[in-house]
């Protein structure tokens, strides 16, 4: 399986005004009681990416494109089939470990269902979802101290807070130090 990697097309410095303007609003203030921004790093989190093919009547013709599904939720995401990628190195780039590995049937099904809401007749559809390829994205990962310490997660693509990703990168963490306790 190839590893690639997306570059972060955000500086670091939008991703923690994103989370300090976060924090300043009346929800957050509540719901991070008094907890402030002391650090911010950049992570890649696993997805395993699985190229696809999809015909459908309704279409007139045949759409290919890449489904992402991070490695610990099993969120997915479907990626422009244009987007640059670059050969990822282990030693220079903060990549978390793998978790689980997903199965193409599972990225069949996800395709599948969002074709399907827009299809009435499900025998138009034909999809055929090819080998998969692991592609680390990038995350800003800022930690909140206060009573307790928290994280916030940034998409490094956009800047945008991205908290159902909050899990994935904790599992990612944990995963990671037992690797480190281990080696």
């Amino acid at each position: 399986m190839k590893v690639q990697y997306l570059k972060p097309e955000v500086l670091v410095e939008t991703a923690e005004k994103n989370m300090q303007n976060h924090l300043q609003t009346w929800l957050s203030k509540w719901f991070f009681y008094r907890k402030k921004l002391y650090s911010i790093e950049l992570v890649y989190l696993p997805y395993s990416v699985f190229p696809y093919t999809l015909e459908s009547k309704s279409l007139r013709g045949e759409i290919q494109g890449f489904v992402g599904i991070e490695t610990y939720e099993k969120q997915a995401a479907i990626l422009p089939l244009g987007q640059e990628t670059f050969e990822a190195d282990s030693t220079t780039l903060p990549l978390l470990p793998v978790g689980e590995e997903i199965k193409e049937k599972h990225a069949y099904d996800l395709v599948y269902e969002e074709a399907f809401k827009k299809e009435k007749k499900r025998s138009s559809i034909k999809l055929q979802v090819n080998s998969p390829f692991l592609l680390y994205v990038p995350y800003y990962v800022g930690y909140l101290k206060g009573k307790e310490t928290d994280i916030l997660a940034a998409d490094g693509l956009s800047g945008n807070l991205q908290y159902d990703m909050k899990d994935a990168i904790l599992k990612a963490f944990l995963k990671e130090s037992q690797l480190v306790k281990q080696g």
